[in-house]
């Protein structure tokens, strides 16, 4: 028992003698993807960018990062067919129901975020991992739902239905769309990243590229019980304003989680290390020298 504690407080000490202080920044390529059990709904691949500040404390082989990261994603999902109907006064005042039918309807939104990473890897010869954790907080959503629409009309004194007449807002499928906002709430995403580390000639700037994968673990979902998936637009006469799914009404209690993965590039510069740190004090394949007796 001895012996294993001494060996444990020499490891700690010999990493000791190699730790060194390192700053940077990285660029990351996202595939971004909201998941969700809503029936309406149907999950689509969207994409993004980040940029990040790093600190990093390095003790032998073990590597500790935390940061500040920001990141632009789109991320689109797909809404089931809807038909509506609503009752309307044209405008010789005659009164109608509207009916609509809405088909290939796109739900996105376009997201800035920033977020604060805590974790935990190592770094050995020309690899590294990383695992850990981060705080991330939407700070502006922007959304942009698109469908195509079709258009009929049921008056009291008409005994068909009146299509085809564009002149009247009666029309076959035409492109329709809406834009707005939306908000989420904070989360707390569990990360992981793999790659490989290169140094520069002198050891004081280091190169990495890996692959990473970052989910949410909270609901990220802000609905409303007060917002419907359709409401007539008002400033455009025989159309309609499609509000975002996840902000709707429609199945509120249904929680929505962040995926992303994708390539990240840093660079790291060497800002301090002990002085018995040597310029290669990063190549780990080297034994401690620790002495135990």
């Amino acid at each position: 028992m001895k012996k294993a504690l001494v060996f444990i407080i020499s490891l700690f000490c010999c990493g000791a003698l190699w730790s060194q202080h390192w700053i940077g920044v990285s660029a990351d390529a996202d595939c971004a993807l909201q998941l969700d059990k809503i029936p309406e709904t149907k999950t689509k691949l969207g994409g993004g960018g980040g940029i990040g500040f790093i600190y990093q404390y390095q003790n032998k082989f073990f590597i500790l990062e935390t940061g500040l990261a920001s990141k632009f994603t789109y991320n689109p999902v797909g809404v089931a067919d809807s038909l509506l109907h609503f009752n309307m006064i044209d405008t010789q005042r005659a009164s109608f129901v509207y009916n609509g039918h809405l088909k290939d309807r796109v739900d996105a939104s376009m997201n800035l975020s920033v977020s604060l990473p805590l974790m935990f890897g190592v770094e050995y010869s020309y690899f590294y991992g990383l695992v850990g954790a981060k705080i991330n907080y939407t700070l502006l959503s922007y959304t942009r739902q698109t469908a195509k629409l079709a258009t009929t009309g049921d008056y009291d004194f008409y005994y068909e239905t009146l299509e085809n007449m564009p002149t009247h807002g009666f029309h076959d499928y035409t492109k329709e769309e809406s834009k707005g906002s939306m908000n989420y709430k904070l989360d707390v995403q569990v990360v992981a990243e793999l790659g490989s580390v290169f140094y520069s000639s002198n050891s004081s700037i280091k190169y990495r590229i890996g692959v990473f994968a970052e989910y949410g673990v909270l609901n990220v979902r802000k609905s409303s019980n007060d917002i419907s998936l359709l409401t007539p637009d008002l400033t455009a006469y025989m159309h309609v304003h499609m509000n975002h799914i996840y902000s709707s009404s429609v199945a509120p209690t249904t929680p929505v989680h962040n995926l992303f993965c994708g390539v990240r590039f840093s660079i790291l510069f060497n800002v301090g290390e002990s002085k018995s740190s040597t310029s290669h004090a990063r190549r780990s394949s080297d034994p401690c020298r620790c002495m135990i007796y």
